[in-house]
């Protein structure tokens, strides 16, 4: 990819984490990177394919940094533990992550959608179908995937709430906190905590 096409490729995520699809032209892109709209199209025949271009890089990249070495964790409950801090670190630091992710829930066809099956979940898969047998739960690795991720979207998008609510401390919020929680209701359930 050429040096152009990645600046066209950081815009665009900005954008489209900020603003979602449909708010986004390649015209405002172009702005933002001091190129023409003729120059987009030359690396990217239309907007969906930049959009399905920001959301495969962008998704890919971070799942792998987010994975790598966790196979080499021997005992899972450590291993499960990582992953759940990694994930949590990887979505606090990266808003545009959790934007872009939130936003195709909320919006997305299924075309994009797919891009998130692709970018996301199909990079976790093996490290959770992995963790449930060596854990030998017997859980549903489909749903432990999905339970694992809503657990820290919603904790880190509701930080603002929680603090609304009576009873909720500062420490409640912090993410050696979240992770510890989140962690152990995963490996123990509401009994065991």
């Amino acid at each position: 990819m050429t040096a152009t096409a990645q600046r066209m490729l950081e815009s665009a995520t900005k954008q489209f984490a900020e603003k979602g699809y449909s708010g986004v032209s390649m015209r405002s892109i172009a702005a933002a990177t001091g190129t023409t709209q003729a120059a987009i199209y030359h690396h990217f025949p239309n907007k969906q394919a930049l959009y399905d271009a920001v959301l495969a890089q962008h998704f890919e990249a971070t799942i792998a940094v987010v994975v790598d070495g966790l196979a080499d964790i021997a005992d899972p409950e450590q291993r499960l533990r990582e992953l759940i801090r990694r994930l949590l670190a990887m979505a606090d630091e990266d808003a545009e992550f959790r934007q872009l992710y939130l936003r195709e829930l909320l919006e997305g066809n299924l075309e994009r959608l797919a891009t998130l099956a692709d970018n996301i979940y199909a990079g976790l898969k093996d490290i959770i179908t992995d963790l449930s047998g060596d854990l030998n739960t017997g859980v549903n690795t489909h749903l432990f995937l999905f339970s694992i991720i809503g657990l820290i979207c919603h904790h880190l998008e509701a930080r603002e709430l929680a603090m609304l609510v009576p009873g909720n401390s500062k420490a409640n919020r912090e993410l050696s906190t979240l992770s510890e929680h989140i962690s152990s209701l995963l490996l123990y359930g509401v009994k065991g905590l």
